[in-house]
Parts: structure tokens; C-alpha cells; sequence
């Protein structure tokens, strides 16, 4: 394939495809938070029928300025095909002020397919199992044991068409330097867990229930179950396909021009 050829698959073709992350991949935040092992799958799934929604939410800082269309994040789930149930609720929520890194208001929200989620095998490794919303008189804890680890990821997430509630048609713009919080639901699948990371970022990840809609929402502040540090979740916000392209096109616009200069003698 020359360059000309790759160009056009890259900004025409690839796009029909997951565009999953990995590392050295780029990403739009103060850093990629992918999952770590000896952590904890925290179970964010439930029952579409539930009184109330309950999530997982945690935060990061914009690096770079732009709408936010794809992210991976990472988890376990009970499912043969790796599929997140058939529902997964997103809110995008802003840092509300104060002394403490918490959520404050809900931005942006979206109920989007299980099937409009791309899976992926990502490694095998030991993880404890969380469950902070069990129906017994207190959440459940469950020493590591080996589980798969897959990466799910959204791709042109404004496009995808809602299910049940949308705040939105239009893409959630995030600004440099701004702190935003990623809260995810899973509705009516098998268990789903979402994995912990190593990397440490703001503060501590939190629980979210929310009534239906995410205009009327609380925050928990929530801690490891055994040491009670804070907590980091596995995600990446990734750059618009676009921009990556323009950077492609013009390294070989640069490099074509390059070739095509007569040599001096």
C-alpha cells in the first residue's frame, strides 16, 4: 500500500472500525488509566426495573480541548461475549467547587445499545470483586481470584441513537484544563464490573443514584473496601478520529513534498 493509498484508508475506511486504544495511543486527558492488577472489579449493573439508577463515576482533567466521541474503559463481565448488558448509561458531569474533588452537576447524558459497544480480550489477571450495591445489610467484598479483563469502547458516540434518555443530539465539548467526572450504569445484563487502575488522579471515585433522570442525582464518596484509600477507575478518553487524520495527512503532505523536490547536486 503507498502512501496515498494509506491516507485514504485511514481517514475513509478505518473509521468503519473499532478504534480501540492502546498503549502509546494518544488520549485527551492528564493521563490514560488503564486497569491494574490486584485491583477490584466494581459491580455498576442492575436491573432496568430498579426504583433507582445506580452508577460509578470518576474524574479527569481535559488535555486538550474538543468533543468527546470515543473512550475505552475496562471490565469483567459474567457475559460469553463480553457485552456490557443492554443498556449503558453515561453521564458527563462537571467538578463541582470546593476543597474536595467531587461530582457536581450533570452536563451531558446518554442511554446508548450494549451492541453499540466494541469488545475486546485485554489480559487475565487476579482482581478482587466489589459489590457496594448488594442487597445484603452490606456491600460484599471478595478476595482476588483470576478473571478476564476486556476493553470496551465507544466509538462516535454522538451518533449512536439513545435509548430511553438522551440530554442531547449534539457532542459533549470538554476544555483544557477542566476537570470532569465519567459516570457509567449498566442496565440488564449479566454482571458487570468496571476495573480499577493504578494510576492516581483528583479524587476518589463515587457512586451515583440517580432517579430516572440525570437532572436529579447524588454523589457518595467511595473508598477501597480494605485499605479505605481512595480509588481510580480504568478509563481513556480518546482524540476525535478527525484530528488524527489531519495529523497523518499532514506528516505525508510533508513527506510527499520531501520526495518530490529534485535533489541538488
Amino acid at each position: 500500500m503507498n502512501l496515498a493509498s494509506y491516507c485514504v484508508w485511514l481517514t475513509v475506511i478505518a473509521p468503519a472500525t473499532a478504534r480501540h486504544w492502546d498503549f502509546g495511543d494518544p488520549h485527551v486527558m492528564q493521563q490514560a488509566q488503564p486497569p491494574e492488577p490486584n485491583g477490584w472489579s466494581i459491580r455498576v449493573s442492575q436491573s432496568w426495573m430498579a426504583d433507582t439508577w445506580r452508577g460509578w463515576a470518576d474524574d479527569w482533567q481535559c488535555a486538550q480541548s474538543g468533543y468527546i466521541n470515543d473512550m475505552s474503559f475496562w471490565g469483567t463481565t459474567a457475559d460469553a461475549n463480553g457485552l456490557p448488558g443492554d443498556v449503558l448509561l453515561i453521564i458527563l458531569a462537571n467538578d463541582a467547587s470546593g476543597p474536595v474533588d467531587r461530582p457536581g452537576e450533570a452536563l451531558w447524558w446518554k442511554g446508548i445499545p450494549g451492541e453499540q459497544v466494541s469488545v475486546r480480550y485485554w489480559d487475565q489477571v487476579d482482581l478482587g470483586i466489589y459489590d457496594p450495591y448488594s442487597p445484603s445489610p452490606f456491600p460484599l467484598a471478595f478476595p482476588p481470584f483470576e478473571q478476564a479483563v476486556y476493553q470496551f469502547t465507544i466509538n462516535d458516540l454522538a451518533s449512536i441513537e439513545a435509548v430511553y434518555l438522551s440530554s442531547t443530539d449534539s457532542p459533549f465539548f470538554q476544555e483544557e484544563g477542566q476537570t470532569y467526572w465519567l459516570s457509567l450504569t449498566v442496565l440488564d445484563g449479566d454482571p458487570w464490573g468496571w476495573c480499577t487502575s493504578g494510576e492516581r488522579f483528583g479524587g476518589t471515585a463515587y457512586s451515583s443514584i440517580w432517579y430516572g433522570s440525570a437532572e436529579v442525582i447524588e454523589w457518595y464518596e467511595m473508598t477501597d473496601p480494605v485499605s479505605e484509600g481512595p480509588l481510580d477507575m480504568a478509563f481513556v478518553v480518546m482524540p476525535e478520529p478527525a484530528s488524527l487524520g489531519y495529523v497523518v495527512l499532514a506528516g505525508a503532505s510533508l513527506l510527499l513534498h520531501r520526495r518530490s523536490r529534485p535533489s541538488r547536486r
